[in-house]
């Protein structure tokens, strides 16, 4: 179980990586800030659900 939310949090973390570079090189100024938007949002996203998850895991066991 905890593999997999590891590979879940490092794919999540490498989409929104590419959303937020994808959205610094294209040309397109519309598409160029919705991709953006959505990197940096995924990218905090992931972020703190990673901080959260293990956070709440070790309240619950406790």
């Amino acid at each position: 179980m905890e593999r997999q939310r590891l590979l879940l949090i490092l794919s999540a973390m490498v989409a929104s990586i590419f959303f937020f570079f994808f959205g610094l090189f294209t040309a397109v100024e519309a598409i160029s800030t919705i991709a953006q938007v959505l990197g940096f949002c995924g990218i905090i996203f992931t972020f703190l659900y990673g901080l959260l998850s293990k956070r709440t895991k070790k309240e619950v066991s406790t």
